[in-house]
């Protein structure tokens, strides 16, 4: 944009909520707003206004929209069925949870190389001799650690077989009540084929904590 005249701004709106962006001449090219009340389902008007004098500008502009889901929709191609669970609702600082994935080709072809890709609550850290060991094993052909993530690598799964069940050990570390990230199973050259699940909130609790309530700290799927 060429020109800003004095005291003409930009606006950013959705749902009632309205961000402000003065356009003088020391303003930013790019305005980010976040809108952390739209947390339902529905269709949703983002506003973009220019305020200004009489003067009549060419605003050409992009607007590029991110937002996070607890669980995103399954593919309806995929024939992969998926679930996730945690042994206890909570846990002890320094104690051990585990996580159990389950995955089941309910196709009528082998499914070649799958990905697990795991959402860990932010307050615990995977035990990463126990996903060694699961490797040693064959269980897995392979693994890696990200933050509040697990990724699994299987060599694939067979036409119309049972459940693979696979535990994965937490140590719970921080004290709070986390809500993971969404985790996802999918065909590795067939991403597009993802379904997912979403473990409940965890509550780690303190090694000397009776009880109560710890703080939220959500982190949800892109």
């Amino acid at each position: 944009m060429a020109m800003r005249p004095r005291g003409a701004k930009l606006v950013l709106g959705m749902e009632g909520e309205v961000h402000n962006f003065p356009a003088g001449p020391r303003a930013a090219s790019v305005a980010s707003a976040e809108f952390d009340h739209v947390q339902h389902p529905g269709t949703f008007e983002v506003k973009v206004e220019w305020h200004g004098n009489a003067v009549e500008l060419s605003l050409p502009f992009v607007v590029d929209v991110e937002y996070k889901v607890r669980k995103p929709p399954d593919a309806g191609t995929s024939p992969l069925l998926f679930s996730t669970s945690l042994d206890a609702a909570e846990a002890r600082e320094g104690d051990v949870v585990t996580l159990h994935a389950s995955v089941t080709n309910q196709g009528s072809k082998h499914v070649g190389m799958t990905i697990l890709q795991l959402g860990i609550p932010a307050g615990c850290e995977p035990r990463a001799d126990q996903l060694a060991e699961l490797r040693r094993s064959g269980r897995v052909a392979h693994f890696e650690t990200q933050p509040n993530k697990v990724i699994i690598y299987l060599d694939g799964l067979r036409a119309n077989s049972g459940p693979l069940s696979l535990p994965v050990e937490l140590e719970a570390r921080i004290p709070g009540r986390y809500t993971a990230p969404a985790s996802a199973a999918y065909p590795y050259y067939h991403a597009e084929q993802r379904v997912w699940d979403a473990l409940p909130a965890f509550y780690v609790r303190a090694a000397a904590d009776g009880g109560g309530d710890g703080d939220d700290n959500a982190v949800a799927a892109d």
